[in-house]
């Protein structure tokens, strides 16, 4: 029961289910942006610690090798799969002026995973064999599900209904954590355990998520579809290559040894739960970053305000990993696992560069700035195979984490550039309200 007095304001679309969510005219922006940061905060939290304790549990249960063989998978599949998904969830969030349509956009989608399903398939069979196709399907049709979430999640984040998307990331990670536990801990493998996501995930998708696509009553004429599909691809070939960074040493150790790649992805994954910072906020300000495309001062106070957050977390960890390190990895891993301490924390302050950067490529794409994400991704992608195929064969596992640590500054400075260099021969309007008197 609403607490406001009289009848709510007319409302683009009505659901009585999330009457809170439903996209009121916004008296604050930027609080409803910060509040909405946390709720995506405590969602991605729930989604990232449960990929983290999946990971683990295929390590201690079935060996560097299994997490090697599940995480080279998830890396074929993520980078393919952002190709397709084409960026539709910032489009969505940021289209303000509400001229999406969502049966556009789904049908974008299903064509999307029609043509990235089988193609992750050929390739996980041409790089890990047949014997790994039962795992490969488990994967794609978890990554299948975990598209349909994403647009839902688009067009919740710009009707600002956060708690509905929030609820649906926690019982998708509570949820389908359950189940793969309980399936690898009855000996059952890890093909069985990334069935059980698949069903947690669908379930929770068509019982809440599924309301995030009611289509809203529009007062603007539809969007034209050939802009939209141009942009799409554009973000999805980006959001790929930001895909094809976090995985680049993974390619490289694997091309070695499945069990250093099983060893140093399950290690990144403790550092890559700092990442659900940059995604929370980021997502969670796309529509505010948007609203203050036209008042750069503005939007510089926001951006910095958010990157301290973002990657302060995480460079605090790399120096706890330093000083504590062993004890953190003993207790998720067990004292057999080959990891140093050293390595983790080249990961955590790695992680902190590539927040910073992804909070760049979120407000360059608010303000329609697409090329900067490019150019993030690709001085990212570049360095980090460059450097990390000429540390491997001297330093081993941790040149590759120190190749991946630079190449994240890299990415980073680049991120800055692009936003800082286009403001440097632009007057800097005031607030708002100043600029419009």
């Amino acid at each position: 029961m609403s607490s406001r007095q009289g009848p709510p304001p007319p409302s683009p679309r009505s659901n009585a289910t999330d009457t809170e969510d439903t996209p009121h005219p916004i008296a604050d922006p930027a609080a409803a942006s910060r509040r909405g940061a946390g709720y995506l905060l405590a969602g991605q939290a729930a989604m990232a610690a449960s990929q983290i304790v999946l990971v683990l549990l295929i390590a201690r249960l079935g060996g560097d090798t299994d997490a090697g063989r599940f995480l080279l998978l998830l890396g074929i599949a993520t980078p393919t799969f952002a190709i397709a998904n084409g960026g539709l969830r910032i489009i969505a969030s940021a289209d303000i002026r509400r001229e999406l349509r969502t049966p556009h956009l789904l049908r974008l989608r299903i064509i999307g995973i029609t043509l990235a399903a089988p193609l992750c398939l050929t390739v996980g069979a041409v790089a890990l064999g047949p014997a790994t196709a039962p795992l490969a399907c488990a994967v794609v049709t978890m990554k299948c599900v975990e598209a349909m979430s994403d647009l839902a999640y688009g067009f919740g984040q710009r009707d600002r209904r956060f708690r509905t998307i929030a609820l649906g990331m926690t019982l998708r990670a509570v949820i389908g954590l359950t189940a793969a536990s309980a399936l690898l801990l009855a000996g059952l493998d890890t093909t069985w355990a990334v069935v059980g996501v698949v069903a947690a995930s669908a379930a929770v998708f068509l019982s809440v998520e599924a309301r995030l696509l009611q289509s809203p009553t529009h007062a603007t004429p539809p969007a034209r579809p050939k802009p939209i599909l141009r942009r799409a691809i554009a973000l999805g070939v980006m959001s790929a290559f930001g895909a094809l960074f976090i995985y680049t040493p993974i390619y490289i150790l694997g091309t070695f040894s499945l069990a250093q790649a099983g060893t140093f992805g399950a290690t990144q994954q403790l550092a890559l739960g700092f990442t659900l910072l940059a995604a929370a906020w980021g997502h969670a300000h796309t529509s505010r970053y948007a609203e203050l495309a036209d008042h750069p001062r503005q939007l510089l106070v926001e951006i910095a305000k958010g990157a301290f957050i973002v990657a302060a977390p995480a460079l605090l960890a790399a120096g706890v990993a330093l000083t504590h390190g062993r004890l953190f990895l003993d207790l998720a891993f067990g004292p057999d696992f080959n990891a140093t301490p050293a390595t983790l924390a080249w990961l955590c302050a790695a992680t902190a560069a590539i927040n910073l950067a992804s909070l760049t490529i979120y407000a360059c794409v608010a303000v329609t700035r697409d090329w900067c994400a490019p150019l993030v991704h690709l001085a990212g992608v570049t360095s980090c195979v460059a450097l990390g195929l000429a540390f491997y064969p001297t330093f081993g596992t941790q040149g590759i984490a120190a190749a991946y640590l630079l190449a994240a500054l890299a990415a980073a400075a680049v991120g800055v550039a692009s936003i800082l260099l286009p403001l440097a021969n632009r007057p800097l309007a005031g607030h708002p309200r100043e600029a419009s008197t």
